[in-house]
């Protein structure tokens, strides 16, 4: 089996019938659903240097909000698993002796347990200020959302503290 085959096998013991339960709707390897005035997704991005059966994949999660859609159409919040769950590694290895069904098995419970379960309260953007999730995306979301949520001083206060950091980058 080449290494995509084996994510694919392990995406569709464990993921697929999670993820169903919960509303998510399966498209390649990407799993959305809409819950509220938001839109929510999880995928998994293959490594490029994939040989063989040899290789690794990672996983990410993202959340469009509908309260945010007029100044970005695209996903506001975005994250790698590992930024907002400590239950997650970077990147999961896979090769031709993985017990497919172990590893099934554990990347449903990161997955359940890390990003699922909090996402299940999300149905808007204050609701996910709860998780506190917004640092998981270094720049650009944090005073954004301080914005939206009408918390201009603290907007402001972000956006002077990121201007800050670049400053000395001619940006």
């Amino acid at each position: 089996m080449l290494a995509r085959e084996i994510i694919d096998a392990i995406l569709d013991q464990s993921l697929r019938g999670t993820l169903k339960k919960h509303g998510f709707k399966k498209s390649g390897r990407r799993f959305s659903r809409r819950l509220g005035l938001t839109e929510q997704e999880i995928w998994v991005e293959l490594s490029s240097w994939n040989r063989g059966p040899e290789g690794s994949f990672s996983m990410w999660v993202s959340v469009k909000f509908d309260e945010m859609e007029a100044d970005n159409p695209h996903a506001d919040f975005f994250s790698r698993i590992d930024g907002v769950t400590s239950l997650a590694p970077p990147s999961f290895e896979v090769n031709a002796g993985i017990p497919i069904e172990r590893a099934a098995d554990r990347l449903d419970a990161i997955i359940r347990e890390g990003v699922v379960t909090p996402l299940n309260s999300v149905e808007c953007l204050a609701d996910f200020e709860l998780l506190e999730w917004a640092e998981a995306m270094p720049w650009s979301f944090a005073p954004r959302m301080a914005y939206h949520l009408g918390r201009d001083a603290e907007a402001a206060s972000l956006i002077a503290r990121e201007a800050s950091f670049f400053a000395d980058r001619g940006v």
